[in-house]
């Protein structure tokens, strides 16, 4: 099969189809809500919706054009193509640094950009759509958010309210736990200081071990930022203890092949349940539906996921003797991938684009999983409020009843 070249227009269709997509995915949502919310989806519904379809339709197109080049030995991704140099990303960063040996999956991950880019101009386009549409009708109760107001309280006093947050959201037994895990990612960095790469890696992670509490003390209550749940924390440890301490400090990663994998799939289902809980502190007490907030958090992690690999892109274009992608990769036919789905009919130059994928069929997997997990979740939260809501006007009557 001949080698193509990356066509220029390409990257202006993606980016066309994640504008329109956000447009596409908010009027489906409005169709599906219409029953239970006549009066409209806010701003705010329509946003998370129009751009939680876009990146889950991505990484679900990018999982079907994988598994049919993997089965049919074809290179619908475009692993074959090479850059012709009139490429936007190309004339605004340069050529790169691997060279010849990455251009496997630069359409890949040129694609994904493009797409990520086109769904965020769309959503800003949506949200100032919804804002003229309101101010045409006078209609000011569905905007995305109000006029922030900073509290009025002394430093010091709003540093003791942060600390009665911090203990009534996180119990005493999981606080500790995150300074044990701390104490082990300084361990490791004093212990592995000559290495450089990994003594990096532990300090930027100890640092992000602090991200939500400092976030809290550093912005007001009423920014969203200061809104966000300490237990957001808890699930950022999980995965810092997992990745880092487990996989780095205790070299998990040399000792078993497959944990690379297995850490997508848990990554891809710590984050639905991230995305959920920033959601909750962006609404300012307004109701989301179950279904906006599931499918909002879904496609949370599938950003996450896309700007994941992005990000290990960037960085293998950007910095020489790193493959983060792994584009010299050499797949086994005893990895996990292949024991499950079998070896198919791939091409010899697929394999740069297998382990990018394979991350984020596992990651995807467990999202999925995750945010089946999450809509009953919320279902039964539901339910409990409901009879609580139910139970008031008994017990009302039972107290009036005994005080005559």
């Amino acid at each position: 099969m001949e080698q193509g070249y990356l066509r220029p227009w390409v990257g202006a269709l993606i980016c066309a189809a994640g504008f329109v997509g956000v447009f596409v995915g908010a009027a489906l949502h409005e169709r599906l809500a219409r029953k239970k919310t006549p009066q409209g989806l806010t701003d705010f519904q329509a946003y998370l919706f129009g751009t939680g379809f876009v990146y889950a339709a991505a990484v679900v197109v990018m999982m079907a054009l994988f598994l049919w080049d993997h089965y049919r030995g074809t290179a619908l991704q475009g692993f074959l193509l090479k850059p012709t140099g009139r490429e936007v990303f190309l004339r605004i960063f340069g050529a790169g640094n691997p060279g010849e040996a990455q251009y496997p999956l630069l359409a890949l991950d040129l694609g994904l950009i493009d797409m990520v880019f086109g769904a965020m101009l769309g959503g800003f386009a949506l949200l100032l759509v919804r804002r003229l549409r309101r101010k045409a009708k006078g209609d000011a109760e569905n905007a995305l958010l109000y006029g922030y107001s900073f509290p009025r309280k002394r430093p010091l006093d709003y540093l003791k309210t942060e600390l009665r947050t911090l203990r009534r959201q996180v119990p005493l037994p999981e606080y500790l736990l995150w300074w044990a895990m701390r104490a082990g990612l300084v361990y490791f960095a004093v212990t592995r200081w000559e290495d450089a790469a990994l003594r990096l890696i532990f300090i930027a992670n100890l640092c992000a071990s602090f991200t939500i509490p400092l976030v809290r003390f550093l912005f007001f209550p009423k920014l969203f930022f200061g809104r966000i749940n300490y237990r957001v924390q808890t699930l950022l440890n999980v995965f810092t203890f997992c990745g880092n301490f487990l996989g780095h400090g205790l070299n998990v990663y040399g000792k078993i092949p497959e944990y690379d994998k297995l850490l997508h799939f848990l990554s891809g289902g710590l984050v639905v349940f991230i995305g959920c809980v920033l959601i909750e502190g962006l609404r300012r007490g307004k109701t989301l539906p179950r279904l906006t907030k599931v499918f909002a958090s879904f496609g949370f992690s599938c950003l996450v996921m896309i700007c994941w690999e992005i990000f290990e892109f960037c960085t293998d274009f950007f910095m020489q003797n790193t493959a983060n992608q792994n584009w010299t990769y050499n797949p086994s036919p005893d990895m996990l991938f292949f024991r499950l789905f079998g070896q198919g009919a791939p091409l010899p130059e697929a394999s740069a684009v297998l382990d990018t994928n394979v991350d984020v069929i596992f990651a995807l997997v467990g999202a999925v999983l995750c945010a089946a997990a999450l809509y009953g979740l919320l279902v039964l939260s539901d339910r409990r409020a409901a009879k609580r809501e139910a139970e008031k006007p008994a017990k009302a009557d039972m107290e009036a009843s005994a005080s005559a």
